[in-house]
Formats: C-alpha cells, structure tokens, sequence
C-alpha cells in the first residue's frame, strides 16, 4: 500500500528576484498579443512566469512582458 503524501506545498520563483515561495503567494502573469495580462485564477493558456509582492519585481513585469513577447514571436517563427 502507498503511503497518502502530505504536507507538500508547490513552490513557484519570482522571475523578477529569483526567490522561491509557495506558489499560492505569487501572481501568475502571461502574455496575450503583447501584453501582460495578470492571470489571478492560474490557468489562462500560454507560457505563463510568476512575480511576488516586493514592489521592485511588480515595477519589473513589463520588462519581463517584452522580453517574454519577443520569445514567443522568435519560437513561432522558427516553427
């Protein structure tokens, strides 16, 4: 018989600070036609990045919104 697992908690990192925290304190972000669009329910379509609460990584997202737009445009032209 296997043993029930507990006490697991799913940890996410801040693309903005590199730190790690559980998933359920972090903001799930993805990118649609350009944009950052923020992601409260976690499961919109596309490649989504995780920011926390520090105001500098929030103060980041559009930064991290370009750089993620133009890799998904340069994975869609390679395809």
């Amino acid at each position: 018989m296997a043993a029930a697992r507990t006490g697991h908690i799913p940890e996410r990192t801040c693309r903005a600070c590199r730190k790690k925290f559980p998933k359920l304190a972090l903001h799930r972000w993805v990118v649609i036609d350009g944009v950052a669009v923020p992601d409260p329910q976690k499961n919109k379509g596309g490649r989504g990045w995780y920011a926390c609460d520090e105001p500098s990584c929030q103060a980041k997202i559009s930064q991290i919104a370009v750089g993620q737009a133009r890799s998904l445009q340069r994975r869609k032209q390679g395809n």
